[in-house]
Parts: C-alpha cells; sequence; structure tokens
C-alpha cells in the first residue's frame, strides 16, 4: 500500500468525526446531523482500496460522510466498483476509499 493510501487510512481510523461526533443522539454540525459511529474493520482490498466497515446510530439510509479534524471532506464510495453514496443500514455500514 502507498504512504499516502497508510496516512489516509490511518487518518480515516481516528477522523470518522462527521457521522461519529455525538452521543447516542444526534448533534447539528454545519447544518448537518452527526452521529456516533465506530469503525471495526479497515482491509487493505487487492485493487488498492481501503474497505471501512463500522457501526452507527444514524437511521437506515442516511448518508456517511468522511471528514478530517480540518472538516475537509473526504471521497468514500459505498461500493467497491463503482462511485455510489455510502449509507447506514440496520446500525452498520461499509464504505471504500
Amino acid at each position: 500500500m502507498s504512504k499516502k493510501r497508510k496516512g489516509l487510512a490511518l487518518m480515516l481510523g481516528l477522523l470518522l468525526l462527521v457521522v461519529g461526533l455525538a452521543g447516542c443522539g444526534s448533534k447539528e454540525i454545519n447544518g448537518m446531523k452527526a452521529y456516533k459511529s465506530e469503525i471495526t474493520s479497515m482491509k487493505v482490498q487487492s485493487n488498492n482500496l481501503v474497505k471501512i466497515e463500522g457501526t452507527t446510530s444514524a437511521p437506515d439510509g442516511s448518508a456517511m460522510i468522511i471528514a478530517d479534524s480540518k472538516k475537509h471532506g473526504l471521497l468514500a464510495s459505498g461500493s467497491e466498483t463503482e462511485f455510489t453514496v455510502p449509507k447506514a443500514k440496520n446500525g452498520k455500514f461499509d464504505l471504500y476509499i
């Protein structure tokens, strides 16, 4: 894995913030609701994408957005083969970077 991708994966491990700042309820940040989320797994796929799995208190269908501490949004997809917006389902999420 490249240094850039390793750094990004490490940053994401620490900074799933936009969706993960609040307790069990939600908190509004810059006009968006933020919910508690936790990364449970990060794996590098054979195509060099990093698959991130986790749990969340966000309701089903909520878009999962990743941001760093400077509030820069990072591109993530809900699919390994095409770009889709990652969404919460049954208290869980999967996304790829």
